[in-house]
């Protein structure tokens, strides 16, 4: 069934959700598509960050339809999308990729291209409690009001979060030592392999997190990252290099240093702890 369609995010005719429900017997899956119209600087300004009433509803009546139902956002930056997000199979977050966004967005569905990037911001789960993900500690562990309970950073996507239609798995982290002094530098590695059955890209993030300082250290900082191809079946060992210049923080004197102590450092789960010395 063909319905009546306009341009724009704020067409009415996009919203006509007893058509969307007749269309949606005759398919198979439905790719609903939904953010914000283009912007550049301030006509992008707005006050309110949830989605619009009338897409939310017409997700809804998708969901109703019975059928599978993929989200994808066209959007500048992240849109509310709590109230929407569990019911659907898929979200492929497309931004604003420009005029040949259809193709790329039918490249992914379809299998023929296998995505492989990642989130640069944690995706927000509600307007009232937004943590980064390099918080404090003390971000983590937050007050309980009449059993409002705020659960710290708990996006509704992580930073760095991303999926591809193959599974990577990683190796211990291995370390050239097991501490460094002064102007030394320390050899990160770590084995990666592809255990899907795919062809597919990765990155791979390197953080850090120095478990004492003398002012309230990060949880967790990123410090290095590369972005690595695998055939299906296939290791590759990733090796990154890190100094003092990747250990140091502001500090209460609002001068950059690194201070001599322990350090851990991070990719995916798995952790290893070295110690800095001046």
């Amino acid at each position: 069934m063909v319905t009546t369609t306009g341009k724009g995010f704020d067409n009415p005719l996009n919203y006509d959700v007893n058509a969307l429900a007749n269309a949606a017997a005759n398919v198979d899956v439905i790719v609903l598509c939904i953010g914000e119209n283009a912007y550049a600087e301030s006509p992008g300004n707005t006050p309110e960050l949830a989605l619009d009433n009338n897409q939310v509803a017409l997700a809804h009546a998708a969901y109703l339809s019975g059928k599978p139902v993929i989200l994808v956002l066209t959007e500048g930056r992240p849109r509310f999308i709590s109230n929407i997000e569990p019911a659907a199979k898929g979200i492929l977050m497309a931004y604003w990729s420009g005029r040949k966004t259809a193709e790329a967005v039918a490249d992914v569905l379809f299998g023929d291209y296998n995505p492989n990037g990642i989130l640069p911001f944690s995706y927000p789960r509600s307007m009232g409690e937004i943590v980064l993900y390099d918080r404090k500690p003390s971000e983590d562990i937050r007050e309980v009001f009449n059993d409002d309970i705020h659960t710290g950073y708990n996006p509704l996507y992580p930073f760095g979060h991303g999926l591809s239609y193959t599974t990577f798995e990683y190796g211990d982290l291995q370390l050239s030592g097991s501490a460094i002094k002064g102007d030394e530098k320390l050899s990160v590695s770590i084995t990666v392999k592809n255990t899907g059955s795919k062809d597919g890209k990765h990155t791979v993030e390197l953080y850090t997190h120095d478990i004492y300082a003398s002012i309230t250290p990060n949880m967790k900082r990123l410090r290095a990252f590369k972005k690595i191809f695998l055939k299906a079946g296939e290791t590759q060992t990733v090796s990154f290099t890190i100094d003092r210049n990747d250990l140091a923080f502001v500090d209460a004197q609002l001068k950059t240093v690194t201070e001599p102590g322990d350090f851990e450092v991070m990719i995916g789960s798995k952790k290893a702890t070295f110690n800095y010395q001046q």
